[in-house]
């Protein structure tokens, strides 16, 4: 019971978002309240028809390796579209996918609210603020624009997770949430995984530089690593700047590369140019012509 007590806008969150979804549902007459799904664009091309090919093979015990419908090496698309770790709740769906997927679609929209508000019930005082704010994540634009690429929709699940784990590592030094988190959400769907992992990058350096005190000294140090990097960028076209370095450590040779390569150097001399008046051409035809008359 206590445990309930301090997630109570966990719990209101996630019957809140439920509610939203299924009186969506109903009102737009979307299965299974009515005959509309959302078999649409790749969802109805590529998605839907793979998904009943993995859960025919999971329950007849057929290789994921390979599948003659569709796509020979089917673990490709496996690892691409197949792999959230969700679509096991589609198994009792085997005849009916379309009610599946739009059911499946709601449970992760209900479920990226819920994440999130539990991510913001351990960093907001006034905890009650947490239920709009994660029914808005939940019912973003992302999810409403991508509602149908049915696999990005894990991101949205496991990164609230992600960063309390991450979170978690730099304050208590326990790194398991972040672990786990982010290696399903990256077996999920890679290439949201990957997205997630460059802003996990990004928000490390705000989190911990806005929460621990600076050390100007490592900032100065960053700075003068910088600017030696840009001087010597700057002098890159100056052949000097390219050196060999020859010696066991106590008398070094530094020289040119030039020096060690049997190679030409590029002529950079520009040719003369000879410029030859009128006058002087005129005369030199006369001649010409006057010998070719002689000649005949």
């Amino acid at each position: 019971m206590k445990k309930i007590k301090n997630n109570i806008y966990v719990l209101y969150t996630l019957l809140l978002s439920l509610l939203i979804i299924l009186v969506f549902f109903y009102i737009n007459n979307i299965t299974p309240f009515g005959s509309k799904d959302f078999t649409v664009i790749d969802f109805y091309h590529q998605y839907f028809p793979m998904t009943s090919e993995l859960i025919n093979r999971i329950l007849n015990s057929k290789t994921l390796l390979f599948s003659f419908n569709g796509s020979l090496p089917f673990i490709r698309n496996l690892y691409n579209y197949l792999s959230s770790p969700f679509n096991i709740l589609l198994l009792p769906f085997k005849n009916n996918l379309s009610t599946g997927f739009s059911l499946l679609i709601a449970i992760k929209a209900v479920l990226a609210s819920t994440t999130i508000c539990y991510y913001l019930t351990k960093n907001i005082k006034n905890s009650i603020l947490s239920i709009p704010i994660s029914i808005s994540y939940g019912f973003s634009s992302y999810y409403i624009a991508y509602h149908w690429n049915i696999m990005w929709l894990d991101g949205m699940i496991f990164l609230p997770l992600i960063i309390l784990g991450l979170e978690k590592i730099i304050k208590e030094n326990k790194s398991l949430l972040y672990i786990i988190t982010l290696s399903i959400s990256i077996f999920s769907n890679y290439y949201i995984g990957y997205m997630i992992c460059i802003f996990t990058f990004i928000y490390f350096q705000f989190f911990y530089l806005l929460n621990y005190k600076f050390n100007i000294k490592i900032f100065e140090k960053i700075i003068n690593i910088c600017y030696y990097v840009k001087k010597r960028g700057d002098n890159m076209s100056d052949d000097r700047k390219i050196e060999v370095i020859n010696g066991n450590g106590d008398d070094l040779e530094i020289s040119p590369v030039y020096d060690h390569l049997d190679i030409e150097k590029p002529n950079t001399e520009k040719k003369k140019e000879i410029v030859i008046p009128k006058e002087k051409k005129k005369e030199d035809k006369d001649v010409e012509e006057k010998d070719t008359d002689e000649e005949e």
